[in-house]
């Protein structure tokens, strides 16, 4: 069973007194999201929170190292499809392409059935509307 541990991000909030809230109102979401960028897989918060677990070789040994983009990436894009999206982590993950490192803050996964389904309902429709001769 995996153990789900505590984020920085979650609790520190919290970890402030009245006065800092009032005279700095900004300080607590400033932390918040500084400690939601050192807690990504493999970052250091997470290597000091779950150390136990990376010293175990079964756990570190299948990482997957890459994937392919299926689509171009453009500068505005929202999304990145790649082929493969095991291995990496489902909230606040790194991807690299080229030179450039982006963090993304969760993965979607479109299961390759829906689209299958999807693809003979189209053909259906198409077929309805299109008599054959």
């Amino acid at each position: 069973m995996t153990e789900k541990r505590v984020q920085f991000s979650t609790i520190v909030k919290n970890q402030f007194p009245g006065y800092v809230d009032e005279e700095y109102p900004l300080s607590q979401e400033f932390f918040s999201q500084y400690y939601k960028s050192v807690e990504y897989q493999g970052g250091p918060t997470d290597i000091l929170q779950n150390i136990d677990e990376y010293v175990k070789l079964d756990n570190n040994a299948n990482i997957i190292e890459s994937t392919t983009l299926t689509r171009d990436v453009d500068l505005f894009d929202a999304e990145i499809f790649v082929l493969n999206t095991v291995g990496f982590p489902d909230s606040y993950g790194l991807v690299k392409i080229d030179n450039e490192i982006i963090t993304y803050t969760e993965k979607l996964i479109f299961p390759l059935q829906d689209v299958l389904e999807d693809l003979v309902e189209l053909l259906h429709i198409i077929t309805a509307i299109i008599p054959n001769n």
